[in-house]
């Protein structure tokens, strides 16, 4: 697996509106035909390459001055390299400058799979977002979870 940073928007626009994606990620309130990805200084863009294919890509986002948020996502073929992806992410985070204290994710409850899967990786809940994200027609909570640099540390 290795990382090759997405500057280009359409590409990354291409993998975000597709059809698998867009359902795991986007709202009620989104438009795959408004789409556009953040490209600024306080976002980085990766293609997650796996065997020499576009298998996921990675974003990571200054939340806030001290704190990363993390959104990865794998196609479905390349799935059981989740575990793998996360620690990578992991690995990239703790070669961040020493004031990013912490990696947070926002996931919505009807991604039962990957809340689970966050929990597996030491990922600790921090609280619930309550019926924040609208998912056909229905309103959602969205669970908060969060790793210190410490706790990142000792699980590497």
């Amino acid at each position: 697996m290795k990382f090759v940073n997405a500057k280009d928007s359409k590409s990354i626009i291409d993998f975000m509106t597709s059809d698998e994606v867009w359902e795991s990620f986007s709202d009620d309130m989104s438009d795959k035909s408004q789409y556009l990805p953040d490209l600024s200084s306080t976002s980085l863009w990766l293609n997650v390459i796996i065997d020499g294919e576009l298998a996921g890509m990675a974003l990571l986002e200054n939340y806030n001055l001290t704190t990363l948020k993390m959104h990865p996502y794998l196609l479905k073929p390349y799935r059981i390299y989740s575990r793998l992806l996360i620690t990578e992410l992991y690995i990239l985070f703790l070669k961040s400058p020493l004031f990013v204290n912490k990696l947070v994710v926002e996931i919505p409850s009807h991604r039962k799979v990957v809340y689970n899967l966050a929990k597996k990786m030491g990922f600790i809940d921090e609280g619930v977002n309550r019926k924040s994200f609208l998912k056909d027609g229905v309103f959602l909570d969205q669970w908060n979870l969060g790793l210190t640099r410490k706790e990142v540390e000792k699980l590497i």
